[in-house]
């Protein structure tokens, strides 16, 4: 599911890019390790800005967080600049979530339960957050 947070800030899962047309974003932000599938983005190459944060779907949260922080810097700059943004991660373990969190703190001043009340009214309850990862990211901001 593509989930519109703000006017300019979406989230969505992995399974959702191939629905994705050149023209809905202008920029996307896998933070997830690699790219899925590069089959799934061979329609979006004359299309929006595709950025990579390396973030791995398993007990690294410790070594996440300096990412996450650049990620969020990254999107940050491009919402500043107008820039209609899409945060994406693959397996479910939360990354697109947290980071859309943390840039939700920046943008809208929101602290960490108002930032995740935000997103589950929005995205839904059905996501799994990753609480391990929300807690060391808390814990470096």
């Amino acid at each position: 599911m593509i989930t519109k947070l703000t006017d300019q800030l979406w989230i969505s899962g992995a399974e959702d890019l191939q629905h994705i047309e050149p023209d809905m974003f202008d920029v996307i932000v896998n933070v997830a390790h690699g790219w899925s599938d590069y089959e799934t983005f061979k329609h979006l190459r004359n299309g929006p800005l595709l950025l990579q944060f390396d973030m791995w779907d398993h007990d690294y949260e410790e070594v996440q967080t300096p990412v996450i922080k650049v990620a969020v810097t990254n999107i940050l700059n491009q919402l500043r600049i107008g820039k209609k943004v899409l945060v994406h991660c693959i397996g479910g373990t939360s990354r697109s979530v947290v980071t859309c969190m943390a840039v939700l703190r920046k943008l809208e001043g929101f602290d960490w339960v108002e930032a995740e009340t935000f997103i589950t009214s929005k995205h839904g309850p059905a996501f799994l957050l990753n609480r391990k990862l929300l807690d060391v990211t808390k814990e470096e901001w």
